[in-house]
């Protein structure tokens, strides 16, 4: 088993109707970093989710912190220049992971066009 810490984490949680929810996720670490929303339960046991993965998020980040450039490349806050969108859903205890493989070449805003709906 592995572990990986983080040193920032928050979501905006919606309690309700048999669901929980989460919007506006983000957890940071020196390693990785992921923003993630959607509904990680319903009443019926489903899982919907969708997000970013961001790996070397220490490093990907500095982008972000360059004026002018890092709004476009490092995507703005909590984001970085390489990222992978994915989407987890089905069954809250068996969830199917897809990825889009070609989010990764898109830099920081650009990848928002790769993004699950």
């Amino acid at each position: 088993m592995s572990a990986v810490k983080f040193y920032r984490g928050f979501a905006q949680v919606r309690v309700g109707n048999g669901a929980l929810a989460l919007e506006n996720g983000v957890v940071r670490g020196e390693m990785v970093g992921a923003t993630f929303q959607g509904t990680v339960r319903d009443a019926n046991g489903q899982t919907d989710m969708t997000g970013t993965f961001m790996p070397a998020y220490g490093l990907n980040r500095l982008f972000a912190e360059l004026p002018i450039i890092g709004i476009i490349l490092g995507n703005g806050n909590d984001r970085g220049l390489i990222g992978i969108t994915f989407k987890l859903s089905g069954a809250f205890d068996r969830p199917n992971l897809t990825i889009n493989p070609l989010s990764i070449i898109a830099p920081g805003v650009f990848r928002n066009i790769f993004e699950f709906q």
